[in-house]
């Protein structure tokens, strides 16, 4: 009888550690995807908040201007730093180390062929290219009427520079 109860023991043993792996499991998951929300509402949430200034700003210019459609994660938009004048409009962006992405728009001009293009690609919003300007990495998008130029970011940011010009959409 002893022996009976041992071996009933012994099977029922592994099956609760499965059972409370599973819920240890399921709850990682449960937490990961609560993260994943609450980041998602905070990102939107930003990108709402520049578009809103932006679509104000507009008001002051006649150049149609763009936002981007999602801010990279470890950066914020910085409300104090929107400025407009003379058909230009200035905001920046900045990373928690301290990084700053300025964002200028203003109207496309003619050209602007005499720039040293390291990268060539087409975006929704118009053609871009990354350029090499005396040793700084500088983001371009030509629109139907409007020039984005975006500098701050490092030469081992051309990827990152790309993604975030990739996003800009009309406000």
């Amino acid at each position: 009888m002893v022996e009976l109860t041992e071996r009933v023991t012994e099977k029922k043993l592994p099956k609760r550690r499965l059972v409370w792996a599973g819920i240890g499991v399921a709850g990682v998951i449960l937490v990961g995807i609560v993260v994943a929300v609450i980041d998602l509402s905070t990102h939107s949430s930003a990108t709402n908040q520049v578009s809103v200034a932006l679509k104000a700003a507009e008001q002051t210019t006649t150049v149609p201007l763009y936002a981007p459609s999602t801010i990279p994660t470890g950066w914020q938009y910085e409300p104090q730093s929107l400025s407009t004048g003379g058909n230009v409009t200035i905001m920046k962006f900045s990373s928690a180390g301290g990084q700053q992405l300025v964002v200028n728009q203003q109207a496309r001009p003619a050209t602007t062929e005499d720039v040293n293009k390291t990268v060539e690609f087409d975006t929704p919003a118009g053609h871009a290219y990354i350029a090499d300007l005396e040793g700084q990495v500088v983001g371009f998008l030509r629109t139907d009427k409007s020039l984005i130029i975006i500098t701050g970011a490092t030469k081992d940011q051309a990827d990152f520079l790309r993604q975030f010009i990739t996003s800009f959409k009309p406000v």
